[in-house]
């Protein structure tokens, strides 16, 4: 599964990462999943409808840290990354991918899930 995270104003890039996956392979294949710091109701709607992504909320752990963000939704993101195998429990492997970034080419993804799989380094 790859997992990435952010907010409405993330949300092209996000949508952009998602894409650059799916054109390598399906859901089927492998899954994607976005912790939600703030997407609106029609974001969170195009990502599942268009690319298959199972939309996570993180409730962000923990009361200090909900206080120190201060509203900051997008906050929970980041905070989020440290609790991914308690977030999806049914996932084999977890790869986290910047929702600033995309994918040029799946043997990258390839060959990082076969080296986790393997036991190799």
């Amino acid at each position: 599964m790859v997992v990435t995270g952010g907010n409405g104003a993330y949300f092209p890039m996000i949508e952009e990462l998602c894409a650059s996956i799916r054109c390598f392979r399906s859901a089927e294949q492998v899954g994607l999943a976005v912790i939600d710091g703030g997407l609106d109701a029609a974001q969170k709607e195009r990502l599942h409808r268009r690319y298959g992504v199972r939309i996570a909320d993180f409730d962000w752990g923990f009361p200090l840290a909900e206080r120190r963000a201060q509203g900051h939704l997008a906050l929970k993101v980041q905070l989020a990354r440290s609790f991914l195998d308690r977030l999806f429990p049914d996932a084999d492997l977890i790869a986290w991918v910047d929702a600033d970034a995309w994918v040029q080419d799946i043997a990258g993804l390839d060959l990082m899930f076969h080296a986790a799989r393997s036991g190799s380094s």
